[in-house]
């Protein structure tokens, strides 16, 4: 994982859990402008992906009045012929079983940005995907071209 977590208060970090899905539900309403089906929310808290999230002190709180959630990093790992239709640039790969990680998901609740969550979410998925992945050639993700603090997210 990043080696420097953000310094906001009490935070803990750790994977989704099929346990946390009301809590990602939560999270999603108040971050993103469209709604997910139901096992878009069982696939993201599955072992089947990346996931790594941040907690406020006290996470096991009920949904509703601030889940303890508040911030939320999922990614997946594709092959070639998934990310062909993704509309991503065309890299030059030598090797027919590249791989990349398409970050699926990368939300912090309004309360918690700035305060460099998105980046060690960002950070720590970087450090997994070169220490444990050597067939992965590149991580990428979507963003709407309004979003204009996801487009300065610096990761250096």
């Amino acid at each position: 994982m990043a080696q420097n977590p953000p310094l906001s208060p009490n935070l803990v970090y750790r994977r989704l859990t099929a346990t946390d899905e009301a809590q990602v539900r939560e999270l999603c309403a108040e971050c993103f402008p469209i709604t997910y089906p139901d096992r878009w929310y069982s696939y993201i808290t599955s072992d089947q992906v990346f996931s790594l999230s941040a907690w406020t002190e006290g996470c096991n709180r009920p949904p509703g009045n601030g889940s303890g959630l508040v911030g939320m990093l999922v990614a997946e790992l594709q092959g070639l012929e998934q990310l062909e239709g993704e509309g991503v640039l065309a890299l030059e790969r030598s090797e027919t079983n590249t791989t990349a990680m398409y970050v699926i998901s990368l939300g912090i609740t309004e309360r918690y940005r700035r305060c460099g969550i998105g980046h060690y979410l960002m950070t720590s998925l970087l450090d997994h995907v070169t220490s444990t992945l050597s067939n992965c050639w590149a991580v990428y993700l979507h963003v709407v071209s309004s979003n204009t603090p996801a487009i300065g997210l610096s990761l250096l």
